[in-house]
């Protein structure tokens, strides 16, 4: 479920700083950078404890080449011989609009 503050009469998915989508908490006043085709990287939590940074992607993209993104992470990630300067990956969420 989604949580987030909100004011001044716009919807909450414009005017939110903070958003949580499942496990990950996105705090969008800690813009880290911006991708192409309308994504952007945040400061973030997954879990409420690991420090993190979040894509976030529109779900208007090529939903294939997200996925393989995710795939090709993932098997870095369970490789046993992984330098510790690698981006891990701690997990995917949804809401209507956006993949995090």
């Amino acid at each position: 479920e989604l949580e987030g503050r909100h004011g001044g009469g716009r919807p909450e998915d414009e005017e939110a700083q903070e958003k949580v989508v499942g496990k990950i908490r996105v705090d969008k006043r800690k813009k880290l950078g911006q991708g192409s085709l309308g994504t952007m990287v945040y400061e973030g939590k997954y879990e409420n404890k690991v420090e993190c940074a979040v894509k976030v992607i529109p779900k208007t993209l090529d939903l294939e080449a997200i996925n393989n993104e995710i795939d090709t992470l993932m098997e870095i990630c369970f490789n046993e011989e992984m330098s510790p300067h690698v981006v891990r990956y701690y997990g995917k969420e949804e809401d209507e609009k956006r993949i995090y």
